[in-house]
C-alpha cells in the first residue's frame, strides 16, 4: 500500500474487531476503535485510540436539550444532504412506534421526546466527524446500518469520501459473503459481472441453473420454538426481574429513556400469547396452496435493521400486502408467511387484519419458503433474502423497495404503487417464456461466484453474526478486505 502505516477505524464488535486485530498483527495496520456501547479494556489496549460514543450518548441523555437544536439539525441535514428521519428509522430503539407504524414495544431510547433524539444524533455526528478529522483513517469498518450510530458513520464517510466497509452474508446461498460499501448493502461488482455474463451469452446447460438451496426453514431455532413454552416464559421473567433489580440497586435509578420492568414483562407475555395464538391459527393445507396461482410475500422480521436499516423509504408491510392484494388479477392470491423469528412479535390484531384482505391467504410460519418460491407466480419483497433466493431459482421477483440491492437483475422488477404493480403482475402472468429465466439464473450464480468470497463449508460460523468467529474465517475476510484497499 502507498501508506506504510495504514489506519483503520473499526466498530468494536465481532467480527470486525477480530478482523482489525488480524490486520494489526499480520499487516502492521494502526487500528482505532469506536462503538455506541461500552468498550472492553481488551479493545482499548489493542487500539491506538478509541472513540467511546456510549459515553457521549449517556451525556446527551442526561443533559438539557439546547434551545437551538432544530436549527442545528437543519444545518446538519443541509450539510450532508440527508433527512434525519432516515437516521432515526435505522435504529429500532429510536424509530419504534414511529418508523414501524406504532406497533412495537418501546426501545431503550424510544420513550424520549423527538428533540432529545435530535440532540443525541447531533452529538454523535459531531463527535464522529471530529474523530475522523483527527485520525484521518485509510478506511472505516462498520456493521451494516443496524443503528443510528451505523447510519451516521455511513453518512459521514460518504460526505468525506472515506471508504467504509461492512461484512455481509449473501443470504443463505452456499456460505458466500462480501464487503458492502454503502448503507443499502449493494454487492460491489455483482451488477457488472452479471451484465458481463449476459452479454457474453455463455452457453449454460439447463442443469447449471438448477441450484440446490438450503431446505431448512430459515429463522427456526430451538429458542424460536420455546417462545410458546410456559416454563421458558417463567425463566425469562425471573432472569429479567433479577437483572432489573441488580441494575436498580447498582445505579440508584434507571438510565434515562430506559424500559421499566413492567414494559419488559408485558412484552414477554405478549410474545408468549401471540406465539401460541399464531401456532393455533387455522391455516389451509400447504399442498392446496402450492396447487394454486399466487404471489408469495414472506414477511420481514420487525423491528430490525434488515428492513428499516436497509430500506428507509418504504417499510410499511401492511400497506405492501394491501397493494399486492389490490393489484393481482382475479384467480391469483397473495400468500403471506410470517418470519419464524417474528412469530408472536406483532400485535395479534395485525395478522387478523391482513387475513381479512381479499385474496390474501396465510401460510403456516414454519412451512418451507423455498417450496413456496418454486411454485409461485412471483415472489414479492422489500429487502428480503427470499427475493434473492427466487432470483437464483429463476423465478420472477417483485421488488417493493427502491433501494433493494438486487433491483439491477432483469427479472427483479421494482414497483410499489397500484398502477405499476398491476401492469407488472399482468406482464409476468402473460409472459410464457419469462425472459429465459433459467439461463439468467445461471448467469447470476456465476456472477456471485466471481464477486463474493466463500468460507469453507466446515467454517460455517456465519462470520457476520458470530461472537467468536474462527480465526481461519477472520483471516479469509481480512484478506478479502485487503484486496479492496490496496
Amino acid at each position: 500500500m502507498k501508506n506504510k502505516s495504514p489506519r483503520i477505524l473499526f466498530q468494536v464488535k465481532a467480527p470486525i474487531r477480530q478482523i482489525a486485530e488480524t490486520l494489526k498483527n499480520k499487516q502492521g495496520w494502526e487500528i482505532y476503535g469506536y462503538y455506541g456501547g461500552p468498550i472492553s479494556d481488551h479493545s482499548v489496549n489493542e487500539c491506538s485510540g478509541t472513540l467511546n460514543l456510549y459515553e457521549i450518548i449517556e451525556r446527551s441523555k442526561l443533559s438539557q436539550v439546547p434551545e437551538n437544536i432544530i436549527g442545528k439539525c437543519r444545518e446538519l441535514e443541509d450539510e450532508y444532504d440527508i433527512n434525519l428521519a432516515d437516521v432515526i428509522a435505522a435504529d429500532r430503539h429510536l424509530g419504534i412506534r414511529w418508523a414501524t407504524g406504532g406497533l412495537y414495544h418501546p426501545g431503550k431510547l424510544s420513550r424520549m421526546p423527538y428533540e432529545k433524539h435530535l440532540q443525541i444524533i447531533l452529538d454523535v455526528f459531531t463527535a464522529f466527524r471530529k474523530y475522523l478529522d483527527q485520525i484521518n483513517p485509510t478506511i472505516v469498518c462498520s456493521d451494516q446500518v443496524a443503528s443510528f450510530v451505523g447510519a451516521i458513520s455511513f453518512e459521514i464517510c460518504r460526505k468525506m469520501g472515506i471508504p467504509i466497509y461492512g461484512v455481509m452474508p449473501l443470504g443463505i446461498y452456499e456460505n458466500y459473503f462480501y464487503w458492502q460499501r454503502d448503507r443499502a448493502a449493494i454487492v460491489p461488482g455483482l451488477e457488472e459481472n452479471y451484465l458481463s455474463q449476459r452479454l457474453s451469452q455463455a452457453d449454460y446447460d439447463s442443469t447449471s441453473a438448477e441450484i440446490v438451496l438450503d431446505g431448512r426453514v430459515r429463522g427456526v431455532t430451538q429458542l424460536t420454538l420455546q417462545k410458546g413454552n410456559f416454563f421458558d416464559l417463567l425463566k425469562k421473567v425471573v432472569r429479567i426481574t433479577k437483572k432489573d433489580l441488580i441494575t436498580t440497586l447498582a445505579r440508584g435509578d434507571r438510565a434515562p429513556g430506559g424500559i421499566n420492568l413492567s414494559n419488559r414483562l408485558a412484552y414477554l407475555l405478549r410474545n408468549f400469547l401471540g406465539f401460541r395464538k399464531e401456532m393455533r391459527r387455522k391455516y389451509e393445507p400447504v399442498e392446496k396452496l402450492l396447487d394454486s396461482s399466487y404471489i408469495y410475500y414472506p414477511l420481514h422480521y420487525e423491528p430490525e435493521a434488515s428492513l428499516n436499516g436497509l430500506e428507509p423509504h418504504f417499510s410499511n408491510q401492511m400497506y405492501a400486502i394491501e397493494l399486492l392484494s389490490r393489484s393481482v388479477p382475479v384467480g391469483i392470491n397473495v400468500l403471506v408467511k410470517e418470519h419464524p423469528s417474528g412469530i408472536g412479535n406483532r400485535p395479534s390484531y395485525w395478522i387478523d387484519i391482513i387475513e381479512k384482505f381479499p385474496r390474501v391467504k396465510l401460510v403456516h410460519p414454519l412451512e418451507n419458503s423455498i417450496d413456496l418460491i418454486k411454485h409461485s407466480v412471483a415472489t414479492a419483497t422489500i429487502t428480503g433474502t427470499s427475493g434473492f433466493e427466487a432470483a437464483l431459482l429463476g423465478k420472477p421477483v417483485i421488488s417493493l423497495g427502491p433501494n433493494y440491492r438486487y433491483n439491477f437483475i432483469n427479472y427483479v422488477s421494482y414497483a410499489n404503487d397500484i398502477n405499476s404493480l398491476r401492469k407488472l403482475i399482468k406482464d409476468i402472468c402473460n409472459d410464457e417464456h419469462l425472459l429465459d429465466l433459467k439461463k439468467n439464473a445461471a448467469y447470476l450464480r456465476k456472477a456471485v461466484e466471481m464477486t463474493c468470497f466463500r468460507l469453507d463449508d466446515r467454517l460455517d460460523d456465519r462470520i457476520s453474526f458470530a461472537r467468536n468467529p474462527s480465526q481461519e474465517s477472520v483471516e479469509i475476510a481480512a484478506d478479502e478486505l485487503l484486496k479492496l484497499v490496496v
